[in-house]
């Protein structure tokens, strides 16, 4: 049996008063979004990622995730929708 996770990442971080969406903000030293992943990869290994985000961000997405050597954490992307019960239908749909 597949255990699967759905990441929705469509913030935008204006409530935090920051240029950067919230998700790709840093903390120690590496944006949420990354520690997201690790976190889930280390619980459960086998774990299945879904990850929903803007289609505005993948490329942004793609930059950070070989910047900080991510490759070893399989997920995939689905685009994200107009709100967040869209982003999940997508992720649902995959």
């Amino acid at each position: 049996m597949h255990k699967y996770v759905i990441i929705v990442a469509g913030g935008k971080g204006e409530r935090m008063g920051a240029s950067t969406p919230k998700q790709f903000l840093e903390l120690a030293g590496k944006p949420i979004l990354i520690h997201t992943l690790e976190k889930f990869k280390q619980t459960i290994p086998s774990i299945e990622i879904i990850l929903a985000l803007p289609e505005n961000q993948f490329d942004f997405w793609e930059e950070l995730f070989y910047k900080y050597e991510l490759p070893k954490i399989r997920h995939q992307i689905v685009k994200g929708g107009e709100t967040r019960f869209h982003s999940v239908q997508n992720a649902l749909s995959l």
